[in-house]
């Protein structure tokens, strides 16, 4: 597994991986936890040339793990006033447990400046990414609601962590 800093937001062929990878894993992910109906509707969204609002803004970083020329996971972040915020972070069914998340995460806190937070904003139905989360030293701050695609609210849980937490939890 390499991990890519050098996704090109331009071509078409990368989006349309990206793509196709993203609704690979949201089926895998979502249809358990919000039913298909929810996880279709979130699907349908991806068609659009932002991938859903996932890549909308010019200041958007993304992460790909490979496994060849295959998208294995994703990460996406953007740095705003000293926190970098990071989201569509997925690693493929077969590729969980393997190091292939944390890699992507430790590839975003080498990126960001020093001082940077990061934050992260997960569905409360999302237990094992949760855990995930505190497992790399990220701490719940807070609760929010997460609007998805079809307006269906879902309780969601901010989480935080530094760069130096991270790192200090790298032999872990």
């Amino acid at each position: 597994m390499n991990i890519n800093k050098n996704f090109n937001l331009k071509s078409v062929s990368e989006r349309e991986a990206l793509r196709e990878f993203l609704k690979l894993c949201w089926c895998q992910t979502y249809t358990k936890q919000l039913g298909e109906d929810i996880t279709l509707t979130m699907i349908r969204t991806l068609d659009d040339e932002s991938l859903g609002g996932l890549l909308d803004d010019k200041d958007i970083h993304v992460v790909l793990a490979m496994m060849g020329k295959k998208i294995i996971g994703s990460c996406m972040y953007a740095i705003r006033d000293n926190v970098a915020y990071i989201w569509g972070v997925y690693v493929i069914k077969y590729a969980q447990s393997s190091g292939t998340g944390r890699a992507m995460i430790e590839a975003v806190a080498n990126a960001i400046p020093k001082n940077t937070a990061m934050q992260v904003i997960v569905l409360e139905v999302s237990i094992g990414a949760i855990e995930f989360y505190k497992n790399l030293g990220f701490k719940i701050c807070g609760k929010t609601k997460y609007v998805l695609p079809d307006g269906d609210e879902q309780s969601a849980i901010i989480m935080t962590a530094s760069k130096i937490l991270l790192s200090k939890n790298n032999g872990c």
